[in-house]
């Protein structure tokens, strides 16, 4: 199954870093700061193992907050 799928810790900070960059370029400060809460967040955890699904999970409750 797709979901419990391990994601990368790297590719999770990629992300982050990325959606980050882009919401200053559309000038959205609120999913900047967000980003960066997630990415710093993200980054403390250095032994967790991510499954598709709880990435997801953890990113939409992050933005949808």
């Amino acid at each position: 199954m797709e979901s419990r799928k391990i994601v990368a810790r790297e590719e999770l900070l990629r992300f982050l870093r990325s959606a980050a960059r882009t919401a200053t370029i559309i000038g959205r400060d609120d999913i900047e700061a967000k980003a960066h809460q997630l990415f710093n967040e993200l980054e403390g955890q250095l032994q967790q193992k991510w499954t598709v699904k709880k990435a997801y999970e953890s990113l939409r409750s992050g933005f949808t907050n």
